[in-house]
């Protein structure tokens, strides 16, 4: 019995994720200060971040929770917002501020993102 559990656990699959990823500031929109990022939407789902979750995003000493929606309206005048891009990457950004400011974020700058955890 011993020999067959130990071949079904070599047999089964097992999917190990990272607990965090880092990306880079790709480039910022002049007008509303969103952040393109080096993060793809195949990168979240390595760590099990989907729409509708929240992550948190380490940027220098702050961190700030992010809503993982599909469009800014998803969430309150100045909540934090992200979704894929065009290019398939992520955008993060504030409804209706201005996330490069609030983070004095520049081109190439780097950042963390893990997936929000409740206790």
């Amino acid at each position: 019995m011993k020999n067959l559990l130990v071949l079904l656990l070599i047999l089964i699959p097992v999917s190990v994720s990272a607990e965090s990823i880092s990306g880079t500031v790709e480039s910022i929109s002049t007008e509303y200060g969103n952040l393109e990022t080096s993060i793809t939407s195949e990168t979240l789902a390595s760590l099990g971040i989907k729409v509708n979750d929240h992550f948190v995003m380490a940027y220098r000493s702050a961190k700030i929770t992010v809503y993982f929606g599909k469009t800014y309206s998803d969430v309150e005048s100045g909540d934090w917002v992200s979704f894929i891009n065009w290019e398939n990457k992520l955008r993060i950004a504030r409804n209706q501020k201005n996330a490069a400011d609030t983070l004095s974020a520049e081109v190439g700058n780097t950042f963390k993102i893990s997936k929000q955890t409740h206790d």
